[in-house]
């Protein structure tokens, strides 16, 4: 469920912090006339802010009201509990400071535009927040980089903040999942907090059959209420190109062999909502069928398509504090369920394109570059080669039976300073599905 009542807790309290240590200031510039560095909430100043709050009854009287009402909206242990330090996210000083005087006003927007969110059930995309405070954000990447400390900070998960990513992802197969609005999914306390007009909704679910392509919904271990799955299906293809996708849905639905595939694709880099679904799938059949499904990753032969099958393996560093819903290795779920969820782990598989395949053997016995593939192979560059470093580093620290062929593979590049695309098999003859097949029926399962 979405914590939104966590969330407007901890801006309730971060306000009444802040409202605190303008008071403790004032005190201290009618005092010693100097704001030159304001100092954060001692003891001492929270005595001297309830002097000042005695000497201007009014002003108190506000204060001590919104902490009133704040009490009377949550329950006695959020009441007696106060905001910890490691998740205060923002001082008062930081306003005083000059390099740091446009970030205190961005977090400030962007809590308050978090809080009308929340109190209205509303969602919101990272880049509608981005341009409703594009006056004082430089660029996207330093509204995402709020959001995330946010997050981090108050212990909840992005979409916890009513803020969702786009969804890019598709998928495509023999099954169905049925799946409610994104404003109905709402937490067991948030009608209290909701206009008396809008309380009691009553969410509507809506069948997505998958046959012929369908997008993958904002927040799916939230948003999808359960799955229609054939026992057939026991198998999900990741592919990490929207074109290759295309093709390969093409032939899904006539060929009989290949029904036992959902074929998903992110169209690049993994974003959090197909990498959600994934593991929201992988545990309903956990959960209510009681068995595992073979997972295939299909990427370009390239660093980039090393570490997109990385991320979908091991997860990223950016969504540590929501790896319970993104990496089926840290998914929570009942012991019995956890066992079939594991066994999928385990035998995640990259099928390639491996750059080994287009290498033949020399008289000698060593590996060399296959001359007739000499025009379906591309250099690497300067990037490739920090990121195969970055990912043989990264990967050497891990266990899990494809880090050994990614980083196998990673070597080869280094080695011949070579990578391939997916495209490349279509340049030598080989069709994609006639690939995938012959690597998923050799794979020990």
């Amino acid at each position: 469920m979405l914590q939104t009542q966590q969330v407007i807790s901890c801006i309730e309290q971060q306000v009444l912090r802040l409202l605190r240590e303008l008071m403790t200031t004032e005190e201290n510039e009618e005092s010693s006339h100097s704001l030159e560095s304001p100092m954060g909430s001692t003891p001492e100043m929270n005595e001297q802010a309830e002097k000042r709050i005695a000497s201007n009854p009014e002003q108190g009287s506000s204060i001590r009201d919104h902490e009133r009402q704040l009490n009377g909206q949550f329950d006695v242990s959020s009441r007696e509990q106060e905001l910890p330090p490691s998740r205060i996210l923002f001082s008062l000083k930081e306003f005083f400071n000059a390099q740091s005087t446009c970030r205190f006003i961005c977090k400030l927007k962007l809590m308050h535009l978090i809080l009308q969110l929340c109190i209205y059930n509303k969602f919101s995309t990272k880049r509608d927040m981005y341009y409703c405070m594009k006056p004082l954000m430089k660029n996207q990447a330093q509204c995402n980089q709020v959001l995330k400390e946010l997050s981090e900070n108050w212990h909840v998960h992005r979409h916890d903040l009513h803020v969702v990513p786009q969804s890019r992802g598709e998928v495509c197969g023999h099954f169905s999942f049925i799946q409610c609005n994104l404003n109905d999914v709402v937490s067991s306390h948030h009608t209290v907090l909701m206009p008396s007009s809008t309380r009691s909704v009553t969410p509507v679910s809506l069948k997505v059959s998958a046959l012929s392509t369908c997008s993958i919904p904002s927040i799916p271990h939230l948003q999808i209420v359960g799955f229609e799955i054939p026992r057939e299906v026991d198998s999900l293809l990741i592919v990490e190109k929207e074109s290759v996708f295309q093709q390969l849905k093409q032939t899904l639905a006539a060929n009989v062999e290949l029904r036992k595939f959902i074929l998903i694709t992110s169209k690049g880099y993994p974003d959090v909502p197909t990498r959600d679904f994934i593991v929201t799938l992988v545990k309903y059949v956990a959960k209510y069928q009681r068995r595992s499904l073979k997972l295939y990753l299909f990427t370009d032969g390239d660093p980039y398509g090393a570490e997109i099958a990385h991320v979908y393996i091991h997860g990223s560093k950016s969504f540590n504090n929501e790896k319970k819903t993104l990496t089926l290795l840290h998914v929570d779920c009942e012991e019995e369920c956890k066992f079939w969820v594991m066994q999928t782990y385990l035998n995640i598989q990259w099928l390639g394109v491996h750059l080994e395949e287009f290498l033949q053997r020399c008289d000698e016995g060593n590996l060399e570059l296959n001359p007739c593939y000499k025009n379906c192979l591309l250099p690497l560059d300067s990037g490739d080669c920090c990121k195969i470093d970055s990912l043989l580093t990264t990967l050497g620290e891990l266990e899990h039976s494809c880090c050994e062929t990614l980083s196998r593979q990673l070597a080869f590049m280094k080695e011949f300073g070579s990578k391939v695309e997916i495209e490349a098999l279509t340049f030598v003859g080989v069709d994609y599905w006639t690939y995938i097949l012959a690597k998923t029926s050799s794979s020990v399962v």
